[in-house]
């Protein structure tokens, strides 16, 4: 094959299709007959094939190796120009664009022929690529049937279309940063270094750029007929042309949006629809490292775990949600969060919330699970401190200890208890007391209200402010019974304060339904204590109980109502199954069920068994 005699200029930005279809205008020949008459492949020449570029470079008159890089390369799964990577996707396949602007100044310029002056850019064959970056116009697609540019994807033809387009046709626009940079990629300018989107090939870093660039602009994973494609690749590009890990961080921020919206969020379905793309949209291998990036992002921040799936299985739990636990320690998601919320792991909870919106570490929950899985009934807790019913309700009412919550079983209202708190409270009572056997006048903290005349607050508080210093406490008894005080530090300390009563009109709440002369009947048979203080109107001497007594009282008689509703059954047949076990009332009152029982009689019997 002999050279021709009427060659073309090949310039650095020109695709191979352009140099062939240029050599055809050069020769005034249709470019099918010029291929036909010479044996050129055509096709083979689209491809990127050795063979018909080097036919194609012997025949312009231009070195092989620079037109190998300047043409589209096919490989098994993808096209390279140069050492840029591309898939078909990224290619104006089916459709040549053009710049007029660039088209003019070719023919005013050019040498030779005026069909055989225009060429086509490398960057007007890459989809990424909408503007010419010289002119700062859009690209024109030209519409025409029978013309040879619409029969071959990457050819570039010229007749007296071409050479009547009005360069006005086309509208201005802005040319991108990102346009730019793919500019640069394609004529051998971009740096392996510089960013995070520089270590990626090509096609993935423009993929990447328009994925983000939609999630942020649109709240979806991909763009729609009339977005702005530009746009949405400049606004994805800006937040990933950076060092560091930008991806990684753009990925967190949807898992982190993911679990935190109430709903199924914009957020939610972009971070789905991410990995599905990942999955089944890009398949390219060269996606891998971005896969990996999209599963390290998801386990750092999603309550993921052994038995689910994000490219590949995952090992170990960073996070568990209510639902996973749910699914892991059969507690309900509800009540696991409102017992997270008592215990001050997470704060505010609200129920309305779906079960996988709230997140707690893997550890934390782990180990909250572990003190809550065997929790004590009201009777266990009762046991382990070593009080009464009556004792145990004073200390929920001082919310020095507060149930889980309802225990899930039918029939039932008792309520479940932390162990741990419960021991916590022990600690705290006990502070620096000392284990050494106390002497023969201490006595615990329940009898000492009795002997030092103080209720339980007053001895609890003085426990917990640390400002009794004769303190021991017995290994061998339980509860609050092994915390040992002193007396007559305690009625000390106590009457240095303002004095604890209980007005007689105002007894009633806590004595029961119970006349005021029947209240001083009980006064004078020893059962309540009297003092007298001034009145703090008119300073007069006045009668008023002792809040101290009162307690006592309340702890060892209850109203007939009471004790059925501790006991979860009728007053009716309660009242029947006293009388048949031979109890009488401690005090009578017209209405039965207002009656006066002593609890540790009612204790002693079977039925009482929740009363000790």
């Amino acid at each position: 094959m002999t050279r021709l005699s009427r060659t073309v200029v090949v310039h650095h930005d020109e695709h191979a299709m352009s140099v062939v279809a240029r050599l055809a205008a050069a020769q005034d020949q249709r470019l099918s007959d010029f291929c036909r008459h010479l044996g050129i492949d055509l096709r083979g020449v689209a491809r990127g094939r050795d063979e018909a570029l080097r036919e194609l470079a012997y025949l312009a008159n231009v070195n092989f190796s620079t037109l190998q890089r300047r043409s589209l390369i096919r490989h098994d799964d993808f096209y390279a120009i140069g050492e840029e990577r591309l898939l078909p996707g990224n290619l104006t396949y089916h459709l040549v664009r053009y710049c007029p602007h660039c088209l003019a100044e070719d023919r005013a310029h050019g040498s030779g022929s005026l069909k055989s002056r225009p060429y086509g850019r490398l960057s007007w064959l890459v989809s990424f690529v909408s503007s010419c970056p010289i002119h700062e116009v859009s690209l024109l697609a030209p519409i025409a049937r029978g013309l040879e540019l619409a029969r071959i994807s990457s050819e570039f033809s010229f007749n007296e279309f071409d050479a009547s387009t009005d360069p006005k046709m086309a509208p201005s626009a802005e040319v991108t940063e990102f346009e730019r940079y793919v500019c640069s990629a394609l004529a051998g300018g971009r740096k392996k270094e510089d960013s995070f989107l520089d270590e990626l090939p090509l096609h993935v870093a423009g993929s990447l750029c328009e994925l983000v660039g939609a999630v942020l602009s649109h709240g979806r994973v991909y763009g729609k007929a009339g977005d702005n494609f530009a746009a949405m690749r400049q606004l994805g590009f800006g937040t990933l042309h950076r060092s560091g890990t930008p991806l990684k961080e753009f990925f967190r921020e949807l898992a982190v949006e993911r679990r935190s919206k109430n709903k199924v969020s914009t957020a939610r379905t972009s971070h789905r629809h991410v990995y599905r793309l990942l999955k089944a949209g890009m398949k390219h291998p060269d996606f891998d490292s971005v896969r990996e990036i999209f599963r390290e992002a998801s386990i750092e921040e999603l309550p993921l775990g052994p038995g689910d799936n994000v490219f590949g299985p995952i090992e170990a739990r960073r996070f568990h949600s209510l639902w996973t636990a749910y699914k892991e320690f059969g507690i309900t998601p509800s009540y696991l969060g409102k017992m997270l919320e008592a215990d001050g792991i997470i704060s505010n909870y609200d129920p309305r919330l779906p079960a996988c919106a709230t997140i707690v570490p893997e550890h934390i929950m782990v180990s909250f699970i572990e003190r809550k899985r065997h929790p004590f009934d009201g009777l266990k807790a009762r046991d382990f401190l070593g009080v009464t019913a009556a004792v145990f309700e004073r200390l929920l009412a001082l919310e020095l200890l507060a149930p889980l919550s309802h225990s899930a079983k039918r029939g039932t209202a008792e309520p479940l208890y932390d162990p741990q708190a419960a021991k916590s409270l022990l600690k705290r009572l006990r502070g620096n007391a000392t284990s050494t056997p106390a002497p023969n006048a201490f006595v615990d903290i329940l009898e000492v209200r009795a002997a030092a005349g103080c209720t339980l607050a007053e001895v609890l508080d003085l426990l917990t402010s640390h400002t009794l210093t004769r303190v021991h406490f017995d290994e061998t008894r339980p509860g609050l019974l092994s915390i040992l005080v002193d007396p007559r530090e305690v009625r000390e300390t106590v009457e240095k304060r303002s004095p604890n009563i209980v007005p007689v009109e105002f007894a009633h709440p806590n004595l029961g339904p119970i006349a005021l002369r029947d209240i001083w009947r009980l006064v004078d048979a020893g059962h309540l204590t009297k003092v007298d203080v001034p009145h703090h109107i008119n300073c007069k001497p006045w009668s008023v109980l002792t809040a101290w007594s009162v307690e006592l009282f309340e702890e060892r008689y209850a109203s007939l109502d009471k004790l059925a509703a501790r006991l979860l059954t009728d007053a009716r047949l309660l009242r029947r199954e006293l009388e048949a076990e031979g109890v009488a009332p401690f005090l009578n009152n017209p209405r039965p069920e207002r009656a006066l029982y002593e609890v540790a009689e009612v204790a002693r019997l079977k039925l009482g068994e929740a009363l000790r």
